[in-house]
């Protein structure tokens, strides 16, 4: 399992609003209310000895996980840009759209073409098209 953006945001918070010197997974657990399995499977990419040191403190890795959201936030996910019906309805068949988008002038095959996510989403709507 992998520590999610938000999971790692509530850990934080969780974590450096407590009183306490020590913080375990156990208090984890207690506090954010998940089973401390999953805590533990989550705090392993940060210490990998947290199955065998069941006590160990949350606050040492408190660095880490800060460092785990600053990088989850500066790669954002990019969105494919929705495709028009119009823009569907510009093809009638698969190798229509590789004669007019994949092709030189001439009608030679253009190897330089590079196949991007828009294309990827035509071409698949042109195959489940009967």
């Amino acid at each position: 399992m992998s520590l999610s953006k938000t999971n790692a945001k509530k850990f934080i918070n969780i974590i450096s609003k407590s009183k306490k010197k020590v913080f375990t997974c156990d208090d984890l657990s207690r506090a954010s209310g998940l089973k401390v399995d999953v805590i533990r499977d989550y705090m392993s990419e940060f210490y990998g000895m947290i199955y065998l040191d069941p006590n160990h403190n949350l606050v040492d890795l408190l660095p880490d996980l800060n460092n785990f959201v600053l990088v989850k936030s500066k790669t954002s996910n990019k969105k494919v840009k929705k495709i028009s019906h119009k823009e569907y309805e510009e093809y009638s068949s698969v190798t229509d759209y590789i004669y007019k988008k994949m092709t030189l002038p001439g009608g030679i095959f253009d190897s330089g073409y590079v196949v991007n996510a828009k294309d990827k989403k035509i071409l698949k709507h042109l195959l489940n098209k009967k």
